[in-house]
């Protein structure tokens, strides 16, 4: 997420840090990883609704798609070099 704004970035961690709250919460127990994962991802689902209700137009969509797909691919990247050594 190299280009994306620190406040964006930040806003990104604490979404996620709070997801894992509120479910730890609701649970009694830590949640897993895909509980998490599975949380943010309806997450974004009903955001991109939203934003495609409010008048946002396909392209914009997309782009939107597309900045998830490259921070996913950066995160799976940075894992895999330092997490694994490289290797899968």
């Amino acid at each position: 997420m190299s280009n994306v704004p620190d406040h964006i970035q930040s806003a990104a961690f604490e979404a996620h840090m709070e997801a894992k709250e509120c479910l730890e919460r609701s649970l009694g127990r830590v949640p897993t990883h895909e509980e998490i994962l599975l949380a943010l991802a309806e997450a974004f689902g009903d955001m991109m609704g939203i934003y495609a209700g409010a008048g946002a137009q396909p392209h914009q969509i997309d782009a939107i798609n597309r900045i998830a797909q490259r921070a996913y691919t950066s995160m799976l990247s940075k894992i895999m070099a330092h997490g694994c050594e490289g290797s899968a």
